[in-house]
């Protein structure tokens, strides 16, 4: 086994909680692979135009909900693409959101999948046009020029299209400010809610995921979260700390905290030889990819209805709290310098990684796959037992930062490990 680095006690509690009843093991490998232009690699074309998307979204510096929604409509094409050839070929599944009419038989499923990318990429991030042209034009050389490339491509391409044109109008096109609060417990800043309103790619109703409310001010709750993320949110020059806040760090100029899980998935996929299988691989990737994005739409609802202010707010005012247990410090700084750009309940990034840590367990149908991997900012890979312990890490490290309460923590995975449980379990079946 390879060296756990979690918080023993929290990864304890919830597997306690959430690692006996896992639900079903859905199966995450295809039995049979169909045989027409099958190779043992194609499944990697799902895997480099997974690692182009993170590569567009550093480009571009999206935010971590436009990052999601992008991821979402990537993976997302390319499963369609790679599913309706399945299905035009007497196999595949439920599909995602484009349905399978008029997927043409006998193409290559990997030249689909390059062409939805693409032509994703190409609507969404323009800019980098001709990037994704050059990067499309190498691979088309390298499958040469068959009709089985160039209908499969063609096909790719008005999923693309599609998936694009039936999120155009999906609740993130216009901002929705709620202004700055000035009342204790209130985040200091406005905050633009859009993403709360966003159209599901995965879930029925958000409100079923919508964490409950925070903890009163005047609670104990509040007190031990309170002094939990002032003793350990700021900067002490604990080395250990230090590491796990700046691997978990995805601020501007990075894949983002819902591009982090992708790159979760990227490496336990080669690990397992995911990539073996093309169907198996847009599948995993389009789960990840729907139940992150809709952990942003719960979580940003979550945020807007609550609106509670962040940890150094909260240290710097605690004298204003109404709560005798709380220690005012005006001078407190996170860790990370920062206050925290939305508001603070619940946790965005505990929330995806629930999300997503719960859909890599469901695919695979195994709680305890140990793996390694690495993110932007890290020095060096850092090693899991499982995928929970990784998110008990992601979730856990926003104290350290100083920019979240542990309750905004466990509520946030608590919420995305139903939102992947519901991914996994009710689509693409």
């Amino acid at each position: 086994m390879r060296l756990s680095v979690v918080y023993g006690a929290a990864l304890a509690s919830a597997l306690a909680v959430l690692g006996c009843a896992d639900g079903p093991d859905l199966g995450g490998i295809d039995e049979v692979e169909l045989a027409s232009h099958q190779s043992a690699s194609q499944g990697d074309v799902i895997r480099r135009w997974v690692e182009h998307g993170l590569q567009g979204v550093r480009t571009a510096n999206l935010g971590t909900p436009d990052a999601g929604r992008l991821y979402a409509m990537l993976t997302v094409a390319m499963y369609d693409a790679v599913n309706g050839i399945d299905r035009a070929n007497g196999g595949g599944r439920q599909h995602a959101l484009v349905p399978p009419t008029g997927a043409p038989a006998g193409v290559r499923r990997d030249a689909a999948a390059m062409g939805a990318a693409h032509a994703v990429l190409v609507l969404l991030l323009p800019q980098q046009a001709a990037t994704w042209h050059a990067l499309r034009d190498s691979e088309r050389a390298a499958m040469g020029s068959s009709s089985a490339v160039t209908n499969g491509e063609s096909w790719g391409v008005q999923v693309g299209h599609q998936v694009v044109a039936r999120r155009n109008q999906d609740g993130t096109q216009n901002a929705v400010v709620v202004p700055a609060g000035t009342a204790p417990g209130q985040f200091r800043a406005s905050f633009d809610a859009r993403w709360g309103n966003m159209t599901l790619f995965g879930i029925q109703n958000r409100e079923t995921h919508v964490s409950p409310a925070p903890p009163a001010l005047t609670s104990s709750a509040y007190t031990t979260a309170f002094n939990d993320v002032k003793a350990l949110g700021q900067q002490d020059g604990d080395p250990g700390r230090n590491e796990i806040s700046t691997f978990w760090l995805a601020e501007a100029g990075t894949v983002r905290e819902t591009g982090l899980w992708l790159q979760v998935a990227l490496s336990i996929a080669h690990q397992e030889g995911t990539t073996t299988s093309i169907s198996s691989m847009a599948r995993l990737f389009a789960l990840v990819g729907m139940a992150t994005a809709d952990s942003v739409a719960v979580s940003w609802e979550t945020k807007r209805r609550y609106f509670r202010w962040r940890p150094t707010t909260a240290i710097r005012e605690a004298d204003t709290d109404g709560n005798p247990n709380t220690v005012a410090d005006p001078n407190w700084t996170s860790r990370i310098g920062s206050v925290g750009g939305t508001p603070e309940y619940n946790s965005g990034a505990s929330t995806f990684a629930g999300a997503a840590s719960r859909v890599i367990e469901l695919f695979y149908g195994n709680t305890e796959l140990d793996f390694c991997f690495e993110t932007d900012l890290a020095t060096a890979p850092r090693c899991y037992p499982n995928v929970l312990a990784a998110a008990v890490e992601h979730g856990r490290s926003r104290i350290i930062q100083g920019i979240h309460f542990e309750f905004s923590n466990v509520a946030g995975r608590t919420s995305g490990r139903a939102i992947g449980n519901e991914v996994a379990t009710t689509r693409l079946r």
